[in-house]
């Protein structure tokens, strides 16, 4: 399991926003999490990254993964480039070649073989690091990424500050992709997106391999990209464990069922 919510209770300004909610994240699940503008959907996914405090219950990661989150008010530096805001992805990886490059440069500097063997160990040590975390294919997987989402008609200089609310947004998601997290939690994603843009991200999240749990109004979003359907009601959290169309037959045979017994 990625994720495990159990009893989960929230009230706000005086009104019960969930109540014991309880429900996991499994693997090779996408899970659409639908209900009325309002009712809090929104507010489980800040609930979830620690944005909100509930008044009680538990929310358990699993300590071994690692956890992308996306809202839909995106708040990135104007003045970095689409290019070097990706780089950022890659973090990790770029302080380490030039801690190594350092190393190089301080190989050339002396002729004590005890810091020179030194020298030499560690840079191998490093290169191989890099060489199998595919540091040398970044600008390949930054290529596909920002293929795959239509951002590479922005123009990789651009600066962030230039673009609309929904390019930024598609933006920070392929950040969020090449950073690879096992399990990526959205919040409205659609938000702000024109239809092509929308088209764009389709694409993209279709072919993410990860799990993935995602707040939206956007019918047609949630019937391509989710397996899985939560459903927010004002009486509390429902786990449909359906697809979206099998939810919506469903809902609709219930609803019927509902009228015939008035």
């Amino acid at each position: 399991m990625l994720l495990t919510v159990e009893n989960l209770s929230l009230t706000f300004d005086k009104k019960q926003i969930f109540n014991n909610a309880s429900f996991r994240v499994l693997p090779n699940e996408k899970i659409g999490v639908v209900g009325n503008n309002g009712v809090g959907k929104t507010t489980l996914i800040n609930v979830l990254c620690g944005k909100i405090i509930p008044d009680s219950g538990k929310i358990d990661f699993d300590k071994k993964i690692k956890v992308g989150y996306l809202d839909q008010y995106i708040n990135i530096n104007p003045n970095v480039s689409i290019n070097n805001y990706l780089k950022q992805a890659f973090l990790g990886l770029y302080e380490k070649d030039e801690e190594m490059n350092r190393m190089f440069d301080e190989l050339s500097k002396t002729d004590d073989e005890i810091i020179i063997n030194r020298y030499v160990r560690l840079t191998t040590q490093i290169r191989e690091y890099l060489e199998s975390n595919d540091f040398y294919a970044i600008d390949s997987k930054i290529g596909r990424i920002v293929s795959g989402l239509g951002i590479v008609q922005y123009g990789l200089d651009t600066l962030v500050g230039r673009l609309s609310g929904g390019q930024k947004v598609k933006v920070a998601l392929a950040k969020l992709l090449l950073e690879e997290p096992d399990l990526l939690i959205l919040d409205e994603p659609t938000a702000h997106l024109d239809l092509e843009s929308i088209t764009s991200l389709n694409n993209g999240l279709i072919k993410y391999d990860s799990e993935l749990l995602f707040a939206s109004h956007d019918h047609q979003f949630v019937s391509t990209i989710a397996n899985r359907i939560i459903e927010i009601l004002p009486t509390g959290v429902i786990d449909r464990r359906l697809p979206y169309d099998e939810y919506l037959e469903n809902k609709e045979v219930i609803k019927l069922r509902e009228q015939a017994n008035k």
